[in-house]
């Protein structure tokens, strides 16, 4: 396995870890302790096998959220490492998960014990099953997000040119690559996304790819309305 960060405690209850690549991208995962103690693993990525014995430390791993249908590729070890624990997803992101081999739970009927004020906002009109949780902490709301928007400060070599002509980056970015294969319907994905911005406006995102954001106010609105 590839080698990472260490798992940090972002908020109580919050924790992350990365893996940079050289061109500045990094893929990140998130660690949340849901309400009856138990943890739920944000998009299980590669770290490296010390990242097991910490997971291990944290408590029970009981859930494998895959943010879409893309962000799979690390659920194997995973499930090696935490044989109880479950692979939940979307209903859009379930059904090319199972076609890649994974037994999947849909969120809609996993029980995951969220605590007060959290939720999972799945976005409608995707393609891919996006699903962003919404996590309430002491510094204000916060979102987890994983392809539908990004936060690299810097993108190196050539790969890094690529992402950049992709409008991936840098800093805060909706990607070309998630408006073609990620939304399906433009107009109901922005509705939607609208919407979740004013029933629950972040404070901050937590990005799978990129450093954590705090948001300045109407940030998010005025980016949605220049790029979808």
């Amino acid at each position: 396995m590839e080698e990472g960060t260490g798992i940090k405690e972002l908020f109580p209850g919050v924790y992350r870890a990365a893996r940079p690549q050289p061109n500045g991208w990094e893929n990140a995962m998130y660690v949340l302790r849901l309400a009856d103690g138990s943890l739920l693993v944000h998009s299980a990525t590669r770290l490296g096998a010390g990242a097991f014995d910490e997971l291990r430390a944290l408590g029970d791993v009981r859930w494998l959220l895959a943010p879409n249908h893309y962000h799979h590729v690390g659920i194997p070890a995973y499930r090696e490492a935490f044989p109880a624990a479950r692979v939940i997803a979307s209903a859009t992101a379930a059904r090319r998960l199972r076609a890649k081999g994974h037994e999947v739970t849909t969120l809609d009927t996993a029980g995951v014990a969220l605590p007060g004020g959290a939720s999972f906002l799945v976005g409608e009109g995707t393609k891919n099953g996006e699903t962003f949780v919404s996590w309430p902490t002491p510094e204000g709301r916060v979102w987890l997000v994983c392809d539908a928007f990004f936060n690299v400060p810097s993108l190196t070599r050539a790969s890094g040119a690529i992402l950049r002509a992709l409008r991936t980056g840098p800093g805060l970015a909706i990607g070309q690559t998630f408006c073609w294969v990620g939304v399906g319907e433009k107009k109901v994905y922005r509705a939607w996304l609208e919407g979740a911005l004013e029933r629950e406006p972040p404070k901050q995102l937590l990005f799978s790819h990129g450093a954590p954001l705090v948001l300045a106010e109407r940030t998010l609105h005025d980016l949605v309305a220049r790029r979808l």
